[in-house]
């Protein structure tokens, strides 16, 4: 059932690569960003509906495990990893649980 529904759940994140990676941080200079760092093929779930709430906030970004540029650039070491990136701030790692209720 969950996979059911999870079909019908808007999903406003964007496929980063390394080719729009700055277009994606530059644009929008006073709204922060999230990245995702993963080696899913899929969107999960969670990721969708965050996006979806708060997109009026924060952009969603995804960058797969398939860009290590991206990866070597925020230094990421295991996936998956989220990243919060203000403007005018360097970017800060998540370390906290990763759950959503």
């Amino acid at each position: 059932m969950k996979k059911r529904a999870a079909k019908f759940i808007s999903d406003r994140s964007i496929d980063i690569t390394s080719v729009n990676h700055d277009t994606f941080i530059k644009d929008n200079p006073g709204r922060a960003k999230v990245l995702l760092f993963t080696e899913s093929k899929d969107t999960p779930t969670i990721y969708k509906a965050l996006s979806y709430n708060f997109g009026k906030t924060l952009f969603f970004g995804i960058v797969r495990s398939s860009e290590p540029s991206l990866a070597k650039k925020y230094k990421v070491k295991t996936f998956p990893s989220v990243f919060l990136v203000k403007p005018g701030e360097a970017a800060r790692k998540f370390d906290g649980d990763m759950k959503y209720y």
